[in-house]
């Protein structure tokens, strides 16, 4: 490869592809995160990777709000009753075969506090929720204004993760952190 400067995004570069990029400097990368590049690689043959910053910085906060919504409201289920004909078969002037929950009120818990994470916080303080931004996992050190991650972990009553997938995040959540979490919580 004879590039100066590669811009990608979703595709994989190895240590293999690197190692044949003698011009090579800067990997951008369309998107989020970095982890489709071997930051190793690149960091020891003086590449520098580096993604968009504030990518999409409203529409992942307001699509995180609309799957929230949907979910809370039992969106989907109650479009494809009210397709089948179901509304038109009640007995009174609504129905109710569907849960339904409000945002307000609930604790929302974040795993990640970046620029989305923030946002998203900010957005469920405006529904009236509790916004929880966690610390990290099993760390002592907790920044101001984050929450231990067990904490948010049992207290939310919607948790969203907004995190990079690296080393660290990998396996973040499992069978003891989902036991701690109330029956009720919607996770994504």
């Amino acid at each position: 490869m004879d590039a100066d400067v590669v811009i990608t995004n979703k595709v994989p570069i190895s240590r293999q592809d690197l190692d044949e990029a003698d011009h090579l400097r800067l990997i951008e990368i369309a998107a989020t995160g970095t982890n489709m590049v071997d930051l190793e690689a690149a960091r020891e043959r003086g590449i520098v990777v580096s993604n968009v910053r504030n990518y999409s910085k409203y529409s992942v906060a307001e699509h995180t709000f609309a799957l929230m919504l949907a979910l809370r409201r039992s969106l989907i289920s109650y479009y494809a009753s009210i397709t089948a004909g179901r509304w038109q078969q009640a007995q009174q002037f609504c129905y109710f075969d569907y849960p339904i929950a409000d945002l307000g009120g609930g604790t929302l818990g974040i795993l990640g506090g970046g620029n989305a994470g923030t946002k998203v916080a900010r957005i469920g303080e405006a529904f009236g929720m509790t916004a929880l931004i966690a610390g990290r996992k099993n760390s002592n050190d907790l920044p101001i204004g984050r929450t231990p991650f067990y904490d948010v972990i049992e207290q939310s009553d919607v948790i969203w993760l907004h995190l990079r997938l690296v080393e660290e995040t990998t396996n973040l959540i499992g069978a003891t952190e989902f036991g701690l979490m109330k029956r009720s919580a919607l996770f994504d």
